[in-house]
C-alpha cells in the first residue's frame, strides 16, 4: 500500500492516479496522522478511510466519507479524533474502541426504527403512495382500510374509517406482528371473508413498504402464508330481463320519481345532539317518524350519467369528470387526460353521444358550461349520484353496483365475440404487459364499430321506448389507453 512522503491535500488527492485494483494511499510527513488514507478504486472513486490496531492488535478500517462530500480537513480531524479514542481504548479495557462505538450506535438507530409502531407504520405507508401519486379512489380506499387520519388534507366529506386494522394491531411494534397475529385478524372476520381477505392483502402491501424501508427484516412479511378465504364472485352482469327493469326504473326516475331506497330511510348512527335537536324540534325525546313523501321527478342530469354509463362502459369518475372540451361528436369519442390508467381515448356508440346531446338540450342545462354532467353549482361537476341510483336499483329490484354497469357491458362486448384488446381500448382498460400485448394491435375502425354494436345491444334491451341514434362514422382514427 503506498505511503506519501507528505500530507494529503485536495490536489494530491485530485492527483491520485486510477489503479487496476482497489489502492490505498496513507499520508506521511510532517503533521500526518498515523492510520488516515485514501481509497482509490478502479472505477475512479475517491473515499477517505482510518486505520488502527485495537487491544487485541487486530486492524480495524473505519469509512470517513467520499472525497467531494467530505474535504480533506473534515476527514483528517476525524481521523485524528478516532485515533485519541483509539489510544483510549487500548489503555482502557472499559472503553470501546472506535469501531465498536460506531456499531453500537448503528445498532440503536436501527433498533430505534424497528420500534415503530403499526399505526406509524400505517401514516407513513400512506404518505408513500400519496409522494408516488395513487389516484384519489386508491388513497381514500387506503385511508378507509387502514383507519388514517393524520394527514394533510384531513378526513374527506363523508369518508368513512374502517378502523379494524388499527384497533387489532395499532399498537403493536412493526418487528414484533408475526403470522399468528394476522391470522387471528383473518379469522375474527370470517363472516365477512371478502373484507378478511383484503386485509390481508393491505396488510401484505404495508409489510412490503416496511421491508424496502429497512423497519423490518427482510423476507419476514406474515402475510405471506395465510391462506385466503374462497370467496364467491358477486354477479357483475345483467340479464336482458333486468336491462329492461332498469330502463323501466329511468323512465319512471324522470317521468314522476321513485320512492327513496330502504338504506336510504334509515338516519346514520352517532347524531349529535344539536343535529338531533334540529331534525326532531326537541330537546329530548324519540325522533319523529319517519313520513314517505310524495315521489318527485329526479334529477335529470343524474339520470342521464347513469344511461351513460350503461352506455358506454365507463367508470362513474371519468364520466363525472367529463367536459365537453373533451368530447368529440364528429369523431364519436372522448379524450379523458387523466384516468385510473393515465390519458385515454374513448371511443362511443352513437346511442352514448345521443344522450349527451339530448341532455345538452334540455331546459335549463347550462349551455355555456365546462362539465358535461354539472351538479348544483354549474361551475362544478356532480358529484352525488348514489342516492339516485339507489333509488333506480331497488325499483328495478337489482342487485348489481353501479360500478356492475361497467362490467355489464364488458360482458356484453364478450357475448357478442369481441376479445379483450377491443374491449380495453373501449372502457380503458391496461392489457398485462405480455409480448403478444405489446407486439398486438387493432384497427381503430374495428374498435369504433365495437362501441357501437355494444352500445346499441344495451340500448336495445334497455329503452321501453325507441333510441335516438346519431349517424354513425367509422372511418376517423380513434385510438385506446395511451
Amino acid at each position: 500500500m503506498p505511503r506519501l512522503d507528505r500530507p494529503l491535500t485536495k490536489r494530491i488527492v485530485d492527483a491520485l492516479p486510477c489503479p487496476t485494483a482497489r489502492t490505498f494511499f496513507w499520508e506521511g510527513g510532517d503533521g500526518a496522522v498515523k492510520g488516515f488514507g485514501c481509497k482509490v478504486d478502479p472505477s475512479g472513486r475517491k473515499v477517505f478511510v482510518f486505520q488502527y490496531d485495537d487491544a487485541a492488535g487486530a486492524t480495524k478500517r473505519i469509512t470517513l466519507g467520499a472525497f467531494g462530500a467530505v474535504t480533506v480537513d473534515q476527514a483528517r480531524a476525524q481521523a485524528r479524533q478516532l485515533a485519541a479514542d483509539a489510544a483510549a481504548a487500548r489503555n482502557d479495557p472499559t472503553v470501546l474502541d472506535p469501531a465498536r462505538a460506531r456499531a453500537a450506535v448503528r445498532t440503536q438507530a436501527e433498533s430505534a426504527k424497528r420500534a415503530q409502531t403499526m399505526a406509524e407504520l400505517f401514516d407513513l405507508f400512506l404518505a408513500d403512495r400519496e409522494r408516488r401519486g395513487k389516484k384519489s379512489s386508491t388513497l381514500a380506499e387506503y385511508r378507509r382500510l387502514l383507519g388514517v387520519n393524520e394527514i394533510k388534507q384531513g378526513k374527506q366529506k363523508g369518508e368513512q374509517r374502517d378502523g379494524t386494522l388499527r384497533a387489532a394491531l395499532g399498537t403493536k411494534r412493526v418487528a414484533d406482528v408475526v403470522r399468528r397475529d394476522v391470522k387471528r385478524l383473518h379469522v375474527a372476520n370470517a363472516s365477512t371473508p371478502a373484507m378478511a381477505n383484503r386485509y390481508v392483502a393491505i396488510l401484505g402491501a404495508v409489510f412490503r413498504f416496511a421491508e424496502v424501508e429497512e423497519l423490518r427484516a427482510p423476507g419476514t412479511n406474515p402475510c405471506k402464508s395465510i391462506e385466503l378465504y374462497a370467496v364467491e364472485p358477486r354477479r357483475q352482469s345483467l340479464r336482458e330481463e333486468e336491462y329492461h327493469a332498469l330502463g323501466a326504473a329511468l323512465e319512471t326516475a324522470a317521468r314522476e320519481g321513485l320512492p327513496s331506497a330502504p338504506a336510504r330511510r334509515t338516519r346514520s348512527r352517532g347524531m349529535s345532539a344539536k343535529r338531533k335537536a334540529k331534525v326532531t324540534g326537541r330537546r329530548r325525546g324519540p325522533y319523529k317518524q319517519h313520513v314517505e313523501r310524495t315521489p318527485t321527478p329526479q334529477n335529470p342530469i343524474a339520470l342521464a350519467l347513469l344511461r351513460f354509463l350503461a352506455l358506454s362502459g365507463w367508470r362513474s369518475g371519468e364520466a363525472k369528470a367529463l367536459r365537453w372540451a373533451d368530447v368529440d361528436l364528429g369523431r364519436s369519442h372522448a379524450l379523458l387526460p387523466d384516468t385510473k390508467t393515465g390519458r385515454s381515448s374513448r371511443p362511443l356508440g352513437s346511442v352514448a353521444l345521443a344522450v349527451l346531446e339530448d341532455l345538452r338540450a334540455s331546459e335549463g342545462y347550462p349551455v355555456d358550461g365546462e362539465w358535461v354532467f354539472p351538479g348544483a353549482d354549474p361551475t362544478k361537476p356532480i358529484s352525488e349520484v348514489d342516492h339516485v341510483w339507489a333509488a333506480v336499483r331497488h325499483a328495478a329490484n337489482l342487485g348489481v353496483t353501479l360500478h356492475g354497469l361497467r362490467h355489464a357491458f364488458t360482458t356484453e362486448a364478450r357475448w357478442l365475440g369481441y376479445g379483450d384488446h377491443v374491449i380495453a381500448k373501449i372502457v380503458g382498460h391496461l392489457l398485462n404487459d405480455s409480448q403478444t400485448s405489446r407486439y398486438g394491435d387493432v384497427p381503430d375502425v374495428q374498435v369504433r364499430e365495437a362501441a357501437e354494436k355494444v352500445s346499441r345491444r344495451i340500448a336495445t334491451m334497455l329503452d321501453t321506448r325507441p333510441a335516438r341514434v346519431l349517424p354513425f362514422r367509422s372511418g376517423e382514427r380513434v385510438g385506446g389507453t395511451e
